[in-house]
């Protein structure tokens, strides 16, 4: 079947045409992306374990974890039934999760008390949300900010501790971008109907990427508080 002619697409649904792997008629359009999805879940229920394991002031350890199990289900919503409430839940899951590591980078550069990270971070999800209700497909205006800001608090304030994590997880996140990019639909990479799927290894690589990152980017209030 073609990946991107689908029947779904042409009628209008929403669906991950765009991510190689064929897309199957009933429930679950796509197995091995949406299979792989869950590893967003793994690693936000091992950030939150490892964060009660350790102890030491982390605030932002549940907001993180909780936003990469967002962003999971979202994935699954997405690659398995699709459509609109589908394509609407993955979108949210990205902008919770950039926002929420946008949010802790600035509260942590700028000594913002725990309250006020928590509020901003919330209400940045719920208008991204809200967007994204109203402007299906706007996901990557909203999340390129917020990424840029993630990543470019480490700029300004390098953490103290976890460097060897996040070195790690950035590694990753980089060799998972770069296979995402060449299995897109149409890239030399893509086989629709192989065993391989890069956006399923995606899904690992950067699931595992972004807990190191976190771990690593929590640990520096962990050990001051110890």
């Amino acid at each position: 079947m073609d990946p991107t002619s689908p029947a779904d697409v042409r009628q209008g649904r929403f669906v991950a045409a765009s991510d190689c792997e064929c897309i199957h008629d009933g429930p679950v359009t796509q197995p091995v992306n949406t299979m792989t999805s869950l590893a967003y879940v793994v690693a936000g229920l091992a950030l939150a374990r490892r964060s009660r394991r350790v102890g030491g002031d982390r605030p932002y350890a549940g907001p993180v974890a909780g936003a990469l199990v967002l962003n999971g289900l979202g994935s699954v919503a997405y690659h398995g039934p699709g459509g609109r409430a589908g394509k609407w839940l993955h979108d949210t899951g990205l902008v919770a999760l950039t926002a929420t590591l946008a949010v802790a980078g600035v509260a942590r550069v700028l000594g913002w008390e725990h309250r006020r990270a928590h509020l901003a971070d919330a209400v940045l999800v719920a208008a991204g949300a809200a967007a994204l209700a109203v402007r299906p497909g706007s996901e990557l205006a909203i999340v390129a900010p917020l990424g840029v800001v993630a990543v470019g608090h480490e700029l300004v304030r390098p953490s103290r501790h976890g460097g060897g994590r996040r070195m790690v997880g950035g590694v990753l996140l980089a060799v998972g971008a770069v296979v995402q990019a060449r299995s897109r639909t149409g890239q030399p990479w893509c086989q629709p109907e192989g065993p391989f799927h890069g956006h399923g290894l995606w899904h690992v690589l950067s699931a595992a990427g972004l807990y190191l990152v976190a771990d690593g980017a929590l640990a520096e209030r962990a050990l001051d508080a110890g």
